[in-house]
């Protein structure tokens, strides 16, 4: 009798603490996607916000008509010399397209991916743009060339690659 007592009794303590969980639970928050940031993806902007886009628009960073398309994962680039593994270059790269592409590029991804890594694994044989990343000009030939392959897959709507993080674990 006792047994039965005290398993109804922690029975009715699980189900009340369940359901106090339930209404103690706080509302979801407001959760934006990850993969690409256009204006229409975001809450109603405020007279401020509004105010910087149309400036930073002004100054040639994207415009209205522009998104940003975020890759799921970094890229890894092995860099080969003499045939070893010397190094692994790891970049997480930005596609900034018009808009009216975004649905392409989704659906899209693994042919963009595949083409990218077939730009960087070119240039990490033929350059040494991946090797000493913190110049100027390297960056500006890891975009070109990333670019240059992009446009040859997606004719119309990229306009821009952009290196959002890059680095370089030495083996």
């Amino acid at each position: 009798m006792k047994t039965t007592i005290t398993v109804l009794l922690i029975i009715a303590c699980s189900l009340l603490g369940a359901f106090a969980a339930t209404l103690a639970k706080p509302a979801p928050a407001t959760s934006y996607p990850a993969e690409a940031t256009s204006s229409e993806d975001y809450p109603a902007q405020t007279r401020e916000d509004e105010a910087v886009e149309d400036e930073l628009a002004d100054d040639g960073y994207g415009s209205s008509d522009s998104m940003y398309y975020k890759f799921s994962r970094e890229f890894v680039v092995p860099i080969m010399r003499n045939g070893d593994l010397q190094s692994l270059v790891i970049i997480n790269l930005n596609i900034e397209a018009d808009s009216s592409i975004s649905d392409t590029l989704f659906r899209m991804e693994p042919k963009l991916r595949d083409n990218i890594m077939t730009s960087l694994i070119e240039l990490s044989q033929s350059t040494d743009a991946l090797q000493n990343f913190a110049e100027v000009q390297n960056y500006e030939t890891i975009r070109s060339t990333v670019l240059y392959g992009l446009q040859e897959l997606v004719t119309d709507g990229i306009t821009s690659v952009l290196i959002v993080d890059i680095g370089r674990q030495n083996l």
